[in-house]
């Protein structure tokens, strides 16, 4: 990912300041570590009933590629939840860096509607998907 502090060793950027809290902006930092990001990812793990303390890039890595082996419900669910957060989480940045709007309406809400549609398209998965639907 084209994380400020890559940009600027290519002498593309000079400021590597994060847009959320002005710390040095690193693929860590933006996805684990800058506080207003880092609540969007503990909204999701709540309500996606997960318990789980984030780690650095390389150990969340580490973490799902161990969590998401098989193919019931909490693996899929796993795999969605990474994948979706990493996904939303890297848009609002770039809106917020290159747009400069930082009204995002409620990440964490769409990034749990977005993975009980993609689970409830499963039949198998529906019962055990049914009480993530209640907030």
């Amino acid at each position: 990912m084209a994380t400020k502090d890559r940009l600027a060793k290519f002498e593309i950027i000079q400021d590597t300041r994060c847009c959320f809290c002005r710390e040095d902006e690193s693929l860590n930092h933006i996805m684990f570590q800058c506080q207003p990001l880092n609540t969007i990812w503990q909204f999701v793990l709540n309500r996606l009933q997960i318990d789980h303390n984030l780690l650095i890039w390389r150990e969340e890595l580490d973490w799902i590629l161990k969590e998401r082996n098989g193919k019931g419900c909490r693996a899929m669910v796993l795999k969605c939840y990474f994948a979706e957060t990493i996904y939303e989480i890297w848009n609002y940045r770039n809106v917020v860096c290159f747009k400069k709007e930082k009204t995002h309406g409620d990440i964490g809400a769409k990034i749990v509607d977005t993975i009980i549609q993609r689970c409830w398209m499963k039949p198998n998965l529906r019962k055990q998907i049914g009480t993530l639907m209640m907030p």
